[in-house]
């Protein structure tokens, strides 16, 4: 984890690394609070443990291959905030990527963590030689419009 960040208090940012996870009930809190409080991130019904455990396994492989970079937000010594962009499969738009799954876990929100994952995404990405980097949005999450539109 890098050193807190200034404005967003005790937060720490780090990247996810295949070989030293964080434990799968540190995700899955986060997941199964974004999802139980209505957020579009992959899943109808909040996810279980094992299924929590299932999707960072899947992300640290993405990872391990080079093909996405996820990006984790601690505050107060646990974690409070995950995201990722990945490349487009496609050779034809392999210069492209997308952000996904961007997520602060309800009780963590107002401090900045999700500006703070955004923009650390964008740079991330950018250092990585990403030309075109896109996203999507429910129309009605007028929130993450004004994030990702800042």
């Amino acid at each position: 984890m890098t050193p807190p960040v200034a404005g967003a208090g005790d937060a720490e940012l780090g990247w996810l690394d295949p070989a030293a996870p964080p434990a799968p009930e540190q995700v899955h809190r986060v997941l199964a609070a974004v999802v139980g409080d209505g957020g579009a991130v992959g899943w109808v019904t909040v996810p279980d443990l094992a299924e929590s455990a299932r999707w960072l396994a899947e992300r640290g492989a993405e990872v391990a291959a080079g093909r996405s970079r996820v990006a984790l937000v601690s505050a107060g010594g646990r974690l409070a905030g995950v995201g990722r962009w990945s490349w487009y499969a496609s050779p034809t738009v392999a210069v492209n990527a997308d952000v996904r799954q961007v997520m602060v876990h309800p009780g963590e929100r107002g401090r900045g963590l999700a500006r703070l994952l955004v923009g650390a995404l964008v740079d991330d990405a950018r250092a990585y030689g990403v030309e075109t980097l896109t996203l999507d949005v429910r129309g009605h999450n007028h929130a993450a419009m004004a994030l990702y539109e800042a």
